[in-house]
């Protein structure tokens, strides 16, 4: 336990006990001779008094010395206790946001019985719906992103600096041969793309580094992510980061350093393989176009030797920087074939409307979306090709209009898994002046809802479940309604 955490703690003590002897710190001060002020930032957190001075608050509170110095805190405290031991405390970072674990120790000081209230609803919270500390580092990671509208100067500066260093210019797209020969010949890396095929329990892995430095690759990963997982390789050791993952997917998320970093160097290899000022030129050309063309979309895949996922996110990091349109959204939805529900995978979300994350979300998915509505036209046609579609939706919930893109495809990995990614925008001004094609009468208009459980659509084609959620409310609000009724005759 740190210095930080035990001052708290005696903080708290100090303060619980002078309120139980119902005594004020003037009057305590007296008693033990320590002024007031000094006293009141004991209780604070922010100061710890010498061992002669800790005997004199023992004294004039009425309690042992090794009482007073111990870790144990009164019952109605535990819970904060345990709060400011938890490793999410530890670990997250405050300083992305402006702030310190050391003020919020402060303000648990000053409040200590809310702040137990809030500790004690915060851990049943996760209980009930399963939250671990990943879940946590990940959403505080998202809105890191959106704060700094999901593009970073410097790790932009580092792609430029790296490529003006090899005398690449922004036409270059590296491969993965390319990549693997620098971090042969730089970094002493080895390359294995054996050892996960021939590991079944390891077989779906994409990525797995070891000492030496190791890199194995699944041999059935596409070249485009060979490159990108080589890139971000690239990416760790350019940006020095030494806390990380070794595994892509993550089988294990330990602190928020490793998620921080992964990300960083995430974003580090997709700017090297779709180079910032190359696609703000693609994206002007393609916005200016006077209607809706989707292989115009689809051809920027070949022209990065990238993935529909790669080229969507760096959509979401170059087009609020560099266009009007900043209230976007990314989303990456999964589905197996022949199975009914569709799995939110990733998501991004810059705009105002509210994406349900499944988090103890046991609903199903509104069909309407593009997103989902694009994935069961993949199964249903049964290619391999990748297929895309454009929507303005039309959220029941909201008076705003979105207008999104999206491509469906199949995993390199595993054939029978679908995904699709979608960009969105908010309908509004600035993306009126930003794509000319955004009204193009051949773009499907759809008004839809969130899940087909809150959903109040009774003419609805592609309803997955009935709209229970939205009935029960419907109920409930008629109740609410026949007591305000009856309530206003007794009362005329």
């Amino acid at each position: 336990m740190d210095q930080e955490i035990i001052q708290v703690i005696f903080g708290l003590k100090v303060k619980a006990l002078r309120e139980k002897k119902k005594i004020s710190l003037k009057a305590l001060g007296e008693q033990s001779g320590l002024s007031p002020s000094y006293i009141n930032e004991i209780e604070k957190g922010k100061k710890y008094p010498k061992p002669e001075k800790t005997v004199a608050l023992a004294d004039a509170l009425d309690v042992t010395y090794d009482h007073l110095v111990s870790l144990e805190m009164d019952k109605e405290h535990i819970p904060l206790a345990h709060v400011l031991e938890a490793p999410l405390l530890r670990q997250f970072p405050f300083h992305l946001f402006g702030t310190s674990a050391r003020e919020l120790f402060h303000l648990m000081a000053e409040h200590p019985t809310k702040m137990s209230v809030l500790a004690r609803m915060l851990a049943e919270l996760g209980r009930n719906y399963d939250m671990r500390v990943e879940h946590f580092f990940y959403t505080a990671l998202r809105c890191y992103q959106v704060m700094n509208n999901n593009y970073f100067e410097d790790v932009e500066k580092a792609v430029a600096g790296f490529r003006r260093q090899m005398r690449w210019s922004d036409d270059v797209n590296p491969s993965f041969q390319l990549l693997c020969s620098i971090l042969q010949e730089r970094y002493g890396y080895a390359f294995d793309e054996h050892g996960l095929k021939n590991t079944p329990e390891l077989a779906n892995l994409r990525t797995a580094v070891g000492s030496g430095p190791l890199m194995m690759l699944n041999p059935r990963l596409s070249e485009p992510q060979k490159a990108f997982a080589a890139a971000r390789e690239l990416g760790y050791k350019l940006l020095g980061a030494t806390k990380r993952g070794t595994t892509s997917p993550t089988l294990e998320v330990g602190t928020f350093d490793e998620v921080y970093n992964d990300f960083r160097a995430s974003y580090f290899a997709s700017a090297l393989l779709v180079p910032t000022l190359r696609l703000k030129l693609d994206l002007e050309t393609l916005f200016k176009m006077p209607h809706w063309d989707g292989t115009a979309v689809l051809s920027l895949l070949n022209r990065y030797n990238t993935t529909p996922e790669m080229l969507f996110y760096r959509f979401s990091e170059v087009i609020p920087r560099f266009f009007r349109a900043r209230r976007v959204h990314f989303m990456k939805f999964v589905k197996r074939e022949g199975d009914e529900r569709v799995r939110l995978d990733k998501q991004l979300n810059m705009s105002r409307v509210h994406i349900p994350n499944g988090i103890g979300l046991k609903e199903h998915f509104c069909r309407r979306w593009l997103s989902l509505g694009i994935i069961y036209d993949l199964e249903a046609g049964g290619g391999d090709a990748p297929i895309i579609g454009a929507q303005v939706s039309d959220f029941l919930d909201y008076t705003s209009e979105f207008f999104c893109i999206a491509i469906a495809y199949r995993s390199t990995l595993e054939p029978n898994l679908l995904s699709s990614v979608t960009i969105g925008f908010n309908v509004d001004n600035a993306l009126k002046k930003t794509i000319k094609f955004h009204n193009d009468p051949v773009i499907t208009r759809r008004r839809l809802g969130q899940t087909c459980e809150r959903c109040p659509l009774t003419d609805c084609e592609v309803r997955a479940a009935e709209p229970r959620t939205y009935l029960k409310e419907q109920k409930n609000q008629e109740r609410k309604d026949k007591l305000e009724e009856l309530l206003s005759s007794r009362r005329n």
